[in-house]
């Protein structure tokens, strides 16, 4: 590992911990109030965190020439999710705009998955 990337990784371990101690700092009473346990959300947002570093590792190990043979069918899926988005009844409005799908308990926002799509 060079230099570079050694730094970017302990500056984003270093922001994910500090964000940790403010996120249980501000939230423990509230979650304790709320869900019984005052490390329910820490836990949760840990959860989280090694969700997504796994999925970073995944993406870091795949060759970037590989990607862009890989980039349609993710381009294609975003749009029409975004479309899909737009369909009454099927999109869910929340604050008074629709930008979202779900299905049972789960929600999502298509425009994360195209951003993302977008970039590879």
């Amino acid at each position: 590992m060079n230099k570079v990337a050694i730094t970017l990784l302990l500056v984003t371990l270093m922001l994910l911990t500090i964000g940790v101690v403010m996120l249980f700092s501000t939230s423990a009473l509230q979650a304790r109030d709320r869900y019984g346990d005052p490390y329910y959300l820490l836990k949760r947002q840990l959860a989280w965190m090694v969700f997504g570093g796994v999925g970073c590792a995944v993406a870091a190990s795949v060759p970037y020439q590989k990607l862009r043979s890989l980039s349609a069918p993710p381009l294609v899926i975003s749009a029409l999710l975004l479309v899909i988005v737009l369909v009454p009844h099927v999109g869910i409005k929340v604050g008074g705009a629709r930008r979202w799908l779900g299905a049972g308990g789960m929600r999502f926002q298509p425009s994360e998955f195209a951003k993302l799509a977008l970039v590879v």
